[in-house]
């Protein structure tokens, strides 16, 4: 059974905007520099929009949206749900990575680590916990903890990553979490060098003959990669300053993506 939701309001300790909790003015961290949120006291964890967000309701304690998430299933195994984090959780997120000293450089452009998520980032285990019964229960749900690995890459316009296919050490079942600016991810059938076996699935392979499919994600927007999408095909985020949309030019912006995986046993002492 999942833990419940983690309300992190405890967590940040005393009002942000106690005059007595702050002397001086500290140097301005690179996300704020860098324009991915406003300058300012970091606001209080905004718990009431997680538990909306766990409860199916309006994703914001700013807005009476009630639509359903768009969900988009390009490929076996590939779930992007647009949107599905409110820019107060998009917030919480950025301000929890600049409390965990992520990024603290202009220079600092990639984070890891290893054990279970940072307290600050667990909650993200609840969304995912919510999101993937829409998959049928995988196999993979009930794991506890259900990701003990995250890697944080920050990009800037014009950069990318080259195609691969995330290393076998590895469990299938990887979580993706894009904010900041937009950009394209695109995913191609990998080769026979590049792909993985199942591990935790069926052997057999429904790829379809196609070429290279893309997907827009823009801020706020969750990824799962499981079983073909995750061990068949590469995912990349291709170099470029801007992406061909709907017929239009679309600019890129700074964007911090967050990839949580779970290590495979064997992998531990290997």
């Amino acid at each position: 059974m999942a833990d419940p939701p983690v309300l992190f309001s405890e967590l940040f300790g005393s009002d942000p905007e106690d005059e007595d909790s702050t002397i001086g003015d500290p140097p301005l961290h690179p996300i704020f520099a860098w324009g991915l949120r406003p300058v300012g006291p970091a606001p209080a964890f905004p718990a009431a929009c997680l538990t909306r967000l766990l409860a199916g309701g309006p994703r914001c304690t700013f807005s009476d949206d009630a639509s359903d998430t768009v969900r988009l299933r390009p490929l076996p195994g590939l779930l992007v749900v647009k949107g599905m984090l409110c820019p107060c959780l998009q917030a919480a997120l950025l301000d929890a990575c600049v409390g965990l000293g992520y990024f603290a450089t202009t220079e600092n452009n990639q984070v890891m680590h290893f054990g279970p998520l940072p307290t600050p980032l667990r909650w993200l285990e609840d969304i995912y916990r919510a999101l993937l019964p829409t998959l049928a229960d995988p196999p993979w749900l009930g794991r506890t903890p259900l990701f003990d690995q995250l890697i944080g890459n920050l990009y800037r316009p014009g950069q990318g990553i080259r195609p691969h296919v995330d290393l076998a050490r590895f469990e299938d079942g990887i979580g993706i979490v894009s904010l900041g600016g937009p950009c394209q991810m695109a995913f191609a059938p990998a080769s026979p060098t590049e792909s993985l076996p199942y591990l935790d699935g069926p052997s057999s392979s429904s790829i379809p003959a196609q070429s290279a499919t893309a997907v827009y994600l823009e801020p706020g927007d969750v990824l799962t990669l499981a079983g073909e999408a995750r061990y068949q095909w590469t995912h990349a985020i291709p170099e470029a300053v801007c992406d061909r949309v709907d017929g239009e030019d679309r600019a890129r912006g700074l964007r911090i993506s967050l990839t949580l995986r779970r290590v495979h046993e064997w992998a531990r002492t290997g």
